[in-house]
């Protein structure tokens, strides 16, 4: 948190706001404007937020095909196919069989 707070300070003080959602949320003004305080609640709501959704949806993933193994099966075989076909080395392998 005294990391986030520290961000927030240097981009008010040089006036460079910045992109991401940090940026959108410094730059609201009147009665959108935030506080510190709120907007490091927000930034660090989001950080959690997506956090636990991904930790969920991978337990539940996880869960289906445990329940479905015919289809643990497909996605062996489709990984195994995915990785037969790019280079061996791995800087190539995540770029190509990041769509599987």
């Amino acid at each position: 948190n005294v990391r986030l707070r520290k961000m927030i300070e240097e981009r008010q003080e040089n006036e460079d706001l910045g992109g991401g959602l940090l940026g959108v949320l410094l730059g609201l003004k009147g009665e959108n404007q935030l506080s510190d305080s709120q907007i490091a609640d927000n930034i660090i709501g989001v950080i959690f937020a997506a956090h636990d959704t991904t930790a969920s949806a991978l337990t539940w993933l996880l869960k289906y095909l445990h329940d479905h193994p015919h289809l643990l099966d497909a996605v062996k075989v489709r990984k195994n196919f995915m990785l037969e076909k790019v280079d061996k080395t791995l800087i190539n392998v995540p770029r190509k069989i990041l769509h599987t």
